[in-house]
């Protein structure tokens, strides 16, 4: 009987262990993902803030029927931001969990984290930002000039080495660059939409495809080029690229259910209800 009650009181033992070790890594993983998210700036929830500003400024309006409109919505936007910066990264962090852990382990989180936080990191984000912008701005003048029937600027690739040129390849394909011409496309296309159906829009839309298919990839070329950006430069952008690459599967996952769209809105609100009532104001 002392022998059973001996092995009893081990296994419970090993399984209080097992159960500790399990949660110490599971609030280890949360805490990563807040850390991921602050680092980088992203968070699902930044579509939502025009719901937070909204119930925000109805409870504002309970609480201080003095304040007009303009006032109960300066006070809303400030309080959304105080939440996205104190309270939100958290509150969603619980819901996204199972999806992260599916995808990527506790030892790639680790070493996403690390990447994220880093100087040389936040410096490359910054200047890949710029370079998208301005790759796009140029595309837009271009555009708009076929918009108005003028001839646009025919666009040179400017001169770099064969090993320079492949890894702005594999650093375009990795930084989104077709999700970009995607985007474009789409917005070309609503233009004609709202234009007439003509022969001359037609054609029209049909140059702008071109240049955008012809044109966009040589245009991000030459900015990189014309950035300084090294050929070191863009193999860090490709190797730093894998795990985030885990991490837009498993945001794809998480919201591409409709489903776990509702679940997940229902969630945040009650979060930021819930922290709401907390805040003096």
């Amino acid at each position: 009987m002392k022998r059973m009650n001996y092995l009893l009181s081990v296994c419970l033992m090993v399984c209080l262990a097992v159960a500790t070790n399990a949660s110490a890594q599971n609030e280890s993983y949360k805490d990563l993902m807040v850390r991921m998210q602050k680092a980088t700036n992203t968070t699902p929830l930044k579509n939502t803030k025009p719901k937070f500003i909204k119930i925000a400024t109805e409870a504002i309006g309970k609480k201080h029927t003095e304040m007009n409109e303009t006032q109960k919505g300066a006070l809303a936007s400030e309080l959304v931001e105080k939440y996205m910066q104190d309270r939100a990264f958290e509150d969603i962090t619980e819901f996204m969990l199972p999806y992260f852990e599916k995808h990527i382990s506790l030892e790639e989180m680790k070493a996403q984290v690390e990447i994220v936080e880093s100087e040389r990191y936040q410096n490359m984000t910054k200047r890949m930002a710029l370079i998208m912008r301005n790759t796009t701005m140029n595309f837009t003048t271009g555009l708009k000039d076929i918009m108005e029937g003028k001839t646009p600027e025919t666009i040179t690739a400017m001169a770099c080495t064969e090993s320079y040129l492949k890894a702005f390849k594999d650093c375009y394909k990795k930084s989104g660059g077709d999700i970009i011409i995607g985007q474009l496309t789409a917005s070309i296309s609503n233009l004609m939409k709202q234009a007439k159906n003509t022969e001359e829009n037609s054609a029209i839309f049909s140059e702008a495809m071109n240049y955008l298919n012809n044109n966009f990839e040589t245009i991000m070329l030459n900015i990189f080029i014309e950035s300084g950006f090294t050929e070191n430069d863009l193999n860090y952008v490709v190797e730093t690229s894998t795990l985030t690459d885990k991490v837009m599967i498993a945001m794809q996952e998480m919201l591409g259910n409709i489903n776990n769209i509702k679940i997940f809105n229902e969630k945040v609100t009650t979060g930021f209800s819930t922290w709401l009532e907390s805040q003096e104001y």
